[in-house]
């Protein structure tokens, strides 16, 4: 095990070279619509679930499970952003012993039916832009009470090519972090917090013209586990959402920068400098910021309840909506859905999306 450890380590200084200079695509999931990766998620409003493995905070609560495979689908995200679309996803989670675990994923996120035009609005063909990413990580426990986790990934795209050409192929390599700590813990309740970093990759200059972005995705979060009696557990969480992207600067009218700061498009660069770079000083980075408020309700370790609510600023990605899931496990299989309920009036992408879910014990 600890050579799977040290060449995941090392493939992380490998890649974080690589990726600086090799590609820059777009990420669905973190991008533009920032969908939840598993429905365990989008019950949930996006934040981590310690009770199955997530996509985002892939450390929290894995070592305390059982094996699993699992699979989910967002099988029709319509609303007004254009084409119907979808995302699915497979995983594995799988515990070598109770201080080690290997997660791995696949997804494929499908565009659905675009229209090419030129620049005369004549319709050139038809085709369906897709993305398919792949990761696999390890995690480690270096205590009782702290996990870490890496993840290295690889994502193929053609997405931008519905924005010129269908002949645009593009990829990268990504790297994902997940960290979990156990703040305390007795007999019928624990708190723990939790920090990951996702889509840590090339990046390039954001702007409304230029897509071709792969912004990092940060998340902190605290989750307390209560259990109320022997047939009834609680599980409320607040998270906090940012997308690690350089803000573009405001210009004066001879070119000149009248607020905030050139876009830092270094890799370690980019991550840090967008915590103080937007034009509009500390009162515009407080709105970069994604609040997700959740809980989840067990009854007799069977049936899940779920309800989530995230707030998005409008200005910076109007992630608003009500997410409510239900499910239930028996003794191998575990099913799940969830719906979400636009709280925005221009969140209509958001509008009729649900998501299906199933895990089966190995």
């Amino acid at each position: 095990m600890k050579k799977i450890t040290t060449s995941l380590v090392l493939g992380l200084f490998s890649t974080l070279a690589f990726s600086q200079t090799e590609s820059n695509p777009p990420l669905y999931s973190s991008g533009y619509l920032a969908l939840p990766s598993t429905v365990n998620e989008l019950s949930l409003a996006g934040s981590a679930n310690p009770l199955g493995y997530n996509h985002q905070v892939f450390s929290l609560g894995l070592l305390d499970l059982d094996n699993q495979v699992g699979a989910s689908s967002i099988p029709s995200v319509s609303g007004s952003h254009g084409p119907t679309s979808s995302l699915s996803r497979a995983s594995v989670a799988y515990n070598i012993n109770e201080t080690t675990g290997i997660v791995a994923s696949i997804g494929y996120f499908s565009a659905g039916d675009v229209e090419l035009r030129d620049g005369d609005g004549n319709i050139l063909g038809q085709f369906t832009p897709y993305e398919t990413d792949v990761r696999v990580g390890v995690v480690k426990a270096l205590s009782e009470k702290l996990n870490v986790g890496v993840r290295l990934g690889y994502l193929s795209t053609n997405l931008g090519s519905s924005i010129s050409t269908a002949a645009i192929r593009e990829a990268s390599v990504l790297i994902d972090f997940s960290v979990d700590y156990t703040i305390l813990e007795n007999s019928n309740s624990s708190l723990k917090t939790y920090w990951s970093l996702n889509n840590v990759g090339k990046k390039a200059n954001f702007s409304e013209t230029n897509l071709n972005y792969l912004p990092a995705q940060m998340s902190l979060g605290v989750v307390y586990d209560y259990e109320i009696n022997k047939d009834l557990r609680v599980l409320p969480q607040l998270q906090l959402q940012k997308f690690l992207v350089p803000t573009a600067p405001t210009y004066n009218a001879d070119g000149t920068i009248f607020g905030g700061q050139l876009q830092n498009t270094n890799i370690l660069g980019s991550l840090f400098t967008s915590f103080n770079d937007a034009p509009g000083g500390s009162s515009e980075e407080i709105k970069e910021w994604c609040p997700i408020l959740s809980t989840q309700l067990v009854v007799k370790e069977k049936i899940l309840i779920n309800l989530g609510a995230s707030f998005e600023h409008q200005d910076k990605g109007n992630r608003q909506f009500i997410s409510l899931g239900v499910g239930y496990k028996a003794e191998k299989i575990e099913l799940g859905t969830a719906y979400l309920v636009p709280i925005s009036d221009n969140a209509g992408y958001f509008q009729g999306l649900f998501g299906l879910g199933v895990k089966y014990k190995i």
